[in-house]
């Protein structure tokens, strides 16, 4: 009976271990997703401030 019990319980961990490296891989991938939309934000923000001081985006770039 000890070894069921132990076997269970090593299974168990097991089960636990993998489900909380996959919440931590979702994690990152949520990170990584905002990250990418905070980045996307920013290039727009800059975008819309060079375009009100009356610069174009490819002209910058293009002295950069």
């Amino acid at each position: 009976m000890t070894l069921q019990v132990d076997s269970l319980n090593q299974t168990l961990l097991k089960i636990w271990t993998i489900i909380n490296l996959m919440a931590s891989l979702l994690h990152l991938q949520k990170c990584n997703a905002l990250q990418r939309v905070m980045d996307i934000q920013a290039t727009t923000i800059q975008a819309i401030t060079l375009q009100a001081c009356g610069l174009n985006v490819l002209d910058v770039q293009a002295h950069v």
